[in-house]
């Protein structure tokens, strides 16, 4: 029988760079701040729910978005349980294609927030996973990707929905003389 060779399930998100960011601030401080600083727009989403790796038991993550153009976006995700914790992580993912120069200039005005400890990006590839650790932080990269895409599907349908009844209101309302 022929072996076949499985690839990594972390090429499909190819158009992502990820961020991890440790702070000492909870995600609705460092969300005013990289809003500040960045003049980005994240606005707080519905929490999410992701199936980690090897327990795949559901985990929340609280999640702020923020969309540039139709096809760049930016999020920040935090586990939600983690509460009592003196530093917390975050990931800072951007999602589409970046300059060289809006990465430095982002970067250089993230080190700028005294709050932030850390912040390093995430190299996405296998190649580089050797140490387990990196390999347990990239399976749960995947699967905060993969239901981030089905979360963000699912947030937009439910925005359409609320968009759509509120114009079918106006348009039912008349006023009467």
């Amino acid at each position: 029988m022929k072996k076949k060779k499985l690839t990594s399930q972390v090429e499909q998100h190819r158009d992502f760079v990820v961020y991890d960011l440790a702070t000492i601030l909870p995600d609705f401080q460092l969300a005013y701040f990289l809003n500040k600083h960045l003049d980005f727009k994240l606005e707080k989403e519905k929490n999410f729910e992701i199936y980690l790796p090897p327990k795949n038991q559901p985990e929340s993550f609280s999640l702020y978005h923020c969309k540039i153009e139709k096809s760049r976006a930016i999020y920040l995700i935090s586990n939600a349980r983690i509460e009592n914790t003196l530093m917390r992580s975050f990931f800072l993912i951007f999602q589409g294609f970046y300059t060289t120069q809006e990465q430095e200039k982002l970067l250089h005005e993230i080190s700028n927030i005294s709050q932030v400890l850390n912040f390093n990006i995430i190299d996405l590839t296998e190649d580089n996973s050797k140490k387990a650790v990196h390999k347990r932080k990239l399976g749960q990269i995947n699967a905060i990707l993969t239901d981030l895409e089905y979360h963000m599907i699912e947030v937009n349908r439910h925005k359409n929905q609320s968009n759509t009844k509120l114009n079918q209101s106006k348009s039912v309302t008349r006023k009467i003389f």
